[in-house]
């Protein structure tokens, strides 16, 4: 069992280069966190579109979650998933 299983995060974070073989558990759990942020976002943005204050909380949750991202030393990552949301979203 993966450590991505063992908090329940998602089993599709991208792999790079440096794959994600080799992350301590701090920094897979900083990544699903913001993947499943970043879903919640787009299922709150099909569902409430209409509510800012709701998207503001969600869009400071990423931001904090992005920035935990970095300090654990997987911005780059964390960059990815952010990119592919807004990818997906054009």
């Amino acid at each position: 069992m993966t450590n991505l299983e063992t908090i329940g995060g998602p089993q599709h974070i991208e792999r790079h280069a440096s794959g994600t073989e080799g992350l301590t558990p701090l920094q897979e759990h900083f990544l699903a966190r913001l993947q499943q942020l970043v879903s919640q976002r787009e299922e709150f943005l099909r569902s409430n579109p209409a509510d800012k204050a709701g998207l503001k909380l969600l869009s400071r949750a990423l931001y904090a979650t992005y920035m935990d991202c970095v300090g654990a030393g997987v911005g780059d990552q964390g960059n990815a998933i952010m990119e592919r949301s807004q990818a997906g979203a054009s």
